[in-house]
């Protein structure tokens, strides 16, 4: 993949958060990491806040925290930026929604997916 297209393609997850609102809750960058093979590549790294439950500290009950999820993928032939933001614009009501609302959600149903919150 050239760095054109390595562009193209960071541009087009860029412009489908847009599309579902997402541009001001989604942080997106290119970083490079090592990949699998070990060799230091280019990858995007897409970055938002999400509520999840946890076990708490006494571990007799249920606690639920915000906290960042990063979706990684290498920047190469393979990669696809609609795949990609696929992954993350199917949640954005979940995204978009108040922590207080995601754990309203997430208690009223034990199998919830964000995927499904609307």
């Amino acid at each position: 993949m050239t760095n054109s297209q390595k562009i193209y393609e960071v541009s087009g997850v860029d412009n489908l958060l847009k599309e579902a609102g997402l541009q001001d809750i989604v942080n997106v960058t290119v970083e490079v990491m090592e990949n699998d093979r070990g060799k230091k590549t280019p990858h995007v790294i897409a970055r938002y806040t999400e509520s999840f439950k946890g076990v708490n500290d006494t571990k007799d009950g249920w606690v639920y925290r915000e906290k960042v999820t990063e979706k990684i993928e290498e920047l190469n032939k393979y990669f696809s930026s609609g795949i990609f933001a696929m992954g993350i614009t199917q949640r954005a009501d979940w995204l978009k929604a108040s922590h207080k609302d995601r754990v309203k959600y997430l208690k009223s149903n034990h199998f919830a997916h964000p995927a499904h919150y609307c």
